[in-house]
């Protein structure tokens, strides 16, 4: 769209906007921009200081816990909280539930009858057999830090309503009874005194 001004001069063309970007904007994208084939989705995140993790850190102490816990139930599931101090007094919690920037691939898991995947999230088997004769737990260490560990003991609730199904296989069908099975089994039968022999 063209303007003429009633001078006659040239024709005026409106401004366009121009969107204004923050130097620290940029910079964000930029970098994002460089991660992205090279790393996933976390490595960006710390990049940019979304996320944490502790390889880097001076960290001397680790405490977990269950969210919700402190137990689990057969087929249950809970989140780890794991809250890591360093030498300066300060603390770094996990992402998730408890709320922090800790990212759980700063951890290596070895569970005990639990299964532990990569979002921290803590399984207990469906059968109650399984738990019955062994103590659940997670050791954790930090990566960087094998000397720096947590071991988290997870006591099994029964406490809640479940079913518990222990059906087996099939068994071989039965014969149907014949005149010579069934004499003999007549045969098989003790005689009493009251009983007449069938031979006077």
């Amino acid at each position: 769209m063209r303007i003429y001004s009633n001078s006659g001069s040239d024709a005026i063309r409106p401004k366009a906007w121009t969107p204004v970007m923050t130097r620290a904007a940029m910079r964000a994208c930029v970098i994002a921009l460089l991660l992205w084939p090279l790393a996933g989705c976390g490595s960006i995140e710390v990049a940019l200081g979304l996320r944490t993790r502790l390889d880097k850190l001076p960290v001397t102490a680790l405490a977990a816990s269950l969210s919700p816990g402190p137990g689990l139930a057969p087929g249950k599931s809970a989140r780890l909280v794991i809250t890591a101090t360093t030498a300066d007094g300060k603390t770094y919690v996990t992402v998730g539930p408890g709320h922090g920037k800790v990212l759980f691939d700063s951890f290596t898991f070895a569970p005990v009858v639990v299964t532990v995947n990569k979002k921290g999230k803590v399984s207990l088997p469906s059968d109650p057999r399984i738990s019955e004769t062994q103590a659940p737990h997670v050791l954790i260490t930090v990566i960087g830090h094998p000397d720096i560990s947590a071991d988290l003991d997870i006591p099994v609730r029964y406490d809640v309503a479940f079913a518990a199904h222990f059906s087996g296989s099939a068994g071989m069908r039965g014969l149907a009874p014949t005149a010579a099975t069934a004499a003999m089994a007549i045969m098989a039968i003790p005689a009493s005194p009251e009983t007449p022999s069938m031979c006077g």
